[in-house]
C-alpha cells in the first residue's frame, strides 16, 4: 500500500515513451484520430512553418513542426492539481510537483525535459498552434527496481502561456497498470518561470 501511495504521488508527470510497449495504450484518448502517429515513426511535420503574432510581446514568430512555442524557454516549476479521477490509486484533489526545462536546441526547436524521479524520458509529439498554445501527447513509464508492476500513462496536454512568467496546462491521462487500462483523470496544472530563466539552451 505504501508503495501504491508514492507511485500515485508521481503519475501526473508525463514523461518518457517506451516504443516496445506503447502499442498497449492506444485508443483511449480522446480526440485519438487527430493524432495518428505510430509509436517509431517521426511525426507528420507541416511542410513550412507557419508564422504567429505574440500576443504577449506583439512580436511575430515563426512556428516549427513538433516545437513548443519559443516563448516558453526557461525553467519552470510545476504545480499540478488531480481534478476528476477515475482511478482509484490516484484520487480528487491530490497535489504533484515537478520542474520543467524548455530548451532551444541546434535546430531551432524548443523541447521539454521533465524532472521527475523515476520516470523515463524521451520524445513526444507536440504541436504549436499559436505563440502561446500548444498541445501534446505523452507517453510516461515508471521505472521501479522496488515495483513488481509496471505503471504507464499517456496523456495529451492542453499548454496555454497567459505572461511571461506564467503557463498553465489541462490534462487527460489514461493510466495501465501491467499494460491494461485501469482508468482515466483529469489534471490542471500551473507552471511558474524560475527568476532569471527567461532563455534556456539544451546542453
Amino acid at each position: 500500500m505504501k508503495k501504491i501511495t508514492m507511485l500515485s504521488a508521481t503519475l501526473v508527470a508525463i514523461m518518457g515513451l517506451l516504443p516496445a510497449q506503447a502499442n498497449v495504450l492506444h485508443g483511449y484518448l480522446e480526440h485519438q484520430a487527430e493524432s495518428q502517429t505510430a509509436p517509431n515513426s517521426t511525426p507528420n511535420l507541416a511542410p513550412n512553418p507557419a508564422p504567429s503574432t505574440d500576443s504577449i510581446s506583439g512580436a511575430i514568430e515563426t512556428l516549427m513542426p513538433n516545437s513548443y512555442p519559443s516563448g516558453y524557454q526557461g525553467q519552470w516549476h510545476c504545480i499540478t492539481t488531480v481534478v476528476d479521477s477515475g482511478v482509484p490509486a490516484i484520487p480528487t484533489g491530490q497535489v504533484m510537483l515537478s520542474d520543467v526545462t524548455f530548451a532551444r536546441q541546434a535546430d531551432g526547436r524548443v523541447t521539454a525535459a521533465w524532472t521527475q524521479p523515476g520516470w523515463t524520458e524521451s520524445t513526444s509529439s507536440v504541436t504549436a498552434f499559436s505563440s502561446t498554445e500548444a498541445r501534446v501527447d505523452r507517453t510516461n513509464y515508471f521505472v521501479s527496481k522496488d515495483l513488481d508492476q509496471s505503471w504507464a500513462a499517456r496523456s495529451r496536454d492542453q499548454f496555454t502561456q497567459t505572461n511571461r512568467q506564467s503557463i498553465t496546462a489541462k490534462s487527460y491521462v489514461d493510466q495501465y497498470v501491467d499494460g491494461q487500462f485501469v482508468g482515466r483523470y483529469r489534471t490542471t496544472s500551473v507552471l511558474q518561470k524560475a527568476p532569471g530563466s527567461d532563455i534556456a539552451l539544451a546542453h
